[in-house]
């Protein structure tokens, strides 16, 4: 049996008294926490791929993980969208707009709002 990993925001450890109100997740609810953030970035959808019906759903999977990180270490939803232009612009290769800025800044808010509503205080 392996050790147990000891729960950290970032790099830094977490105390008790926070550790007494985080909601550790089974493997059901942490593959259905997956699965609602993957349909998220399928809907945000910044390389426009999604409407074609043959296109791979896993197109956006790599982004996933970072992305609960960031929320499960309650980042804000600008630092969100610093993740999500450095995705689009650096990783992507994408040109950047007011149109797309405006469209990572929606996902952003929206993405936040959702882990706030669903998925608040929850790790794996």
């Amino acid at each position: 049996m392996r050790p147990r990993r000891a729960l950290t925001i970032g790099a830094r450890p977490l105390n008790a008294s926070v550790r007494r109100h985080l909601m550790r997740l089974t493997k059901d609810q942490s593959r259905e926490r997956w699965r609602q953030v993957r349909d998220l970035w399928i809907e945000f959808d910044p390389i426009g791929v999604m409407q074609m019906a043959d296109w791979p759903r896993d197109e956006y999977d790599s982004y996933i993980g970072p992305t609960l990180r960031l929320l499960e270490s309650n980042a804000s939803s600008d630092e969100l969208q610093k993740y999500l232009a450095m995705v689009t612009l650096e990783h992507m290769g994408l040109s950047d707009s007011p149109q797309r800025e405006l469209a990572r800044r929606s996902f952003a808010k929206r993405i936040r709002e959702w882990f706030t509503t669903q998925w608040l205080n929850s790790v794996v």
